[in-house]
């Protein structure tokens, strides 16, 4: 659906960015030059292990539209860090994006869905 292109292209749509620390601003101009974004919450374990929010906390701050993570849900093995749109009412629309383009929940969705398929 979309082409690997030069942010400077006339094609180009979508830019990743995985390190929303180092490079947010990087990302919150390119969400305001109208590209997709995508960045990552988490590196490995390195934040989870450490429960240390900043990366994650960077990425919702930056505007990006798709943030990865391998910790939708704590990982008893490792500790409490985890990342939740539920718990972060800023992150679906950032701070920088009007409220005309923006939708917010009264009621923080918390019910999560699983999807499996069987292959015949």
């Amino acid at each position: 659906m979309f082409v690997a292109a030069d942010q400077a292209s006339p094609l180009a749509a979508f830019i990743n960015i995985p390190d929303p620390v180092k490079d947010g601003a990087r990302a919150r101009d390119a969400v305001r030059d109208g590209f997709m974004v995508i960045t990552r919450a988490d590196d490995d374990t390195h934040e989870a292990r450490a429960n240390n929010p900043a990366r994650r906390d960077a990425a919702f701050a930056s505007g990006a539209q798709i943030i990865r993570t391998d910790f939708v849900h704590p990982d008893p093995a490792i500790g409490a860090y985890h990342v939740s749109l539920a718990e972060e009412a800023d992150a679906m629309c950032g701070s920088d994006i009007g409220s005309e383009h923006c939708v917010r929940f009264a009621i923080p969705v918390t019910a999560y869905r699983t999807v499996a398929a069987v292959a015949p």
